[in-house]
């Protein structure tokens, strides 16, 4: 990420936060700056990045400023997965339709000299027809998502239907999940606090070290490495008011 790349993209998605209210997480984009997500030991090869190009065709119906920087950054991403969901999949199939990337920040299983301060932004992919279960991490999180998705949050019962361009925002520890229609889903992220603890999934048998109980337990102290990233030709891309959905009035949560 070069320095005009920073800059573009804090400039697309501040005023996208702005116009929804989140003025505190625009404030946030000015801590934003360049930093080396270190590459993998391996080239490796993530199935769900052959739908990136369908997604980022979908996007310019959600935001056209942010979808254009998203669609010039994508194929040069650090694509990966969260080591905790290679461990234990929620499905045979999930992890062939889900990767994320960390654009500028520390990136979750890393370091940052301050976790209480520290900003991450980065993008998510999710394929066509992808249940992301109920999950949750300590980052404070807010969603611009670039397509429709059906979204679940906290106490919910039933998944409603969210359109693209709207920001969603879940506080530290709130659970939430999101699920894929005929389309690839395509969101930017904005993370901030403890950016570098992964997530995992809600219900799992691991309960926090600290007492905490808020939801299923996080050990914060953990770190887990990541799967091998996979780069994408850029060659391959084709160029193609509501309310702020804020999940704070539901309950409680580079990239889950």
């Amino acid at each position: 990420m070069s320095d005009t790349d920073v800059a573009d993209l804090v400039g697309a998605l501040r005023p996208v936060l702005q116009r929804h209210g989140l003025e505190e997480h625009a404030g946030l984009l000015g801590q934003v700056g360049p930093h080396a997500v270190l590459p993998p030991e391996a080239p490796g090869d993530l199935a769900v990045l052959d739908q990136l190009p369908e997604a980022c065709e979908s996007a310019d119906r959600a935001d056209a400023g942010l979808a254009d920087v998203v669609r010039r950054l994508a194929p040069r991403a650090v694509w990966t997965q969260t080591a905790r969901y290679l461990e234990h999949p929620p499905s045979p199939t999930f992890l062939d339709g889900y990767a994320h990337a960390t654009l500028v920040g520390p990136p979750d299983g890393g370091t940052a000299s301050d976790t209480r301060t520290a900003v991450s932004v980065g993008l998510l992919l999710l394929g066509r027809d992808v249940h992301y279960p109920p999950h949750h991490h300590p980052a404070d999180e807010v969603y611009v998502p670039l397509g429709d998705a059906d979204w679940l949050d906290d106490d919910a019962t039933t998944y409603r239907a969210r359109p693209g361009g709207i920001p969603l925002h879940h506080r530290p520890w709130q659970p939430h999940a999101m699920r894929t229609g005929s389309r690839p889903l395509l969101a930017v992220y904005l993370w901030s606090g403890d950016v570098t603890t992964p997530s995992r999934w809600c219900g799992s048998s691991d309960e926090p070290a600290d007492g905490h109980v808020v939801g299923p337990g996080f050990d914060v102290s953990s770190r887990f490495d990541v799967r091998p990233s996979h780069r994408v030709d850029r060659a391959s891309l084709v160029e193609p008011d509501l309310d702020l959905l804020d999940v704070e009035l539901l309950g409680r949560t580079g990239p889950g």
